[in-house]
């Protein structure tokens, strides 16, 4: 939850630069308190919401190579500076757009 992870089979997907990683050589440690090896970490532009209404933010993603049914995994830190409010019970996340407008993403 306290990490933004792009998988790395999502990156490939990208087709960005593998020059563009810059070095990161810590250890994340999972739920049951296993640790994962991280490839680096990149900024991408990531937006939020469709053609009603958006917000993009730049966001520090840590790479991790994992097998998973994930692509990315956005943490808290994303949440908090894109400003959204999560409803689990609702599977819905609500934020404001650049222009104010409050979208709701089911």
């Amino acid at each position: 939850c306290s990490a933004d992870i792009l998988y790395w089979s999502a990156f490939k997907q990208l087709d960005i630069l593998e020059s563009q990683i810059k070095p990161f050589s810590e250890q994340l440690i999972g739920f049951l308190e296993e640790t994962i090896d991280t490839m680096g970490h990149i900024n991408l532009l990531t937006t939020f919401g469709d053609e009603k209404g958006s917000k993009a933010i730049l966001i520090r993603y840590l790479l991790v190579n994992s097998l998973t049914s994930y692509y990315i995994l956005i943490g808290w830190p994303a949440l908090n500076e894109l400003g959204a409010i999560i409803s689990t019970p609702y599977m819905a996340m609500k934020f404001l757009t650049m222009s104010g407008k409050i979208i709701v993403t089911p």
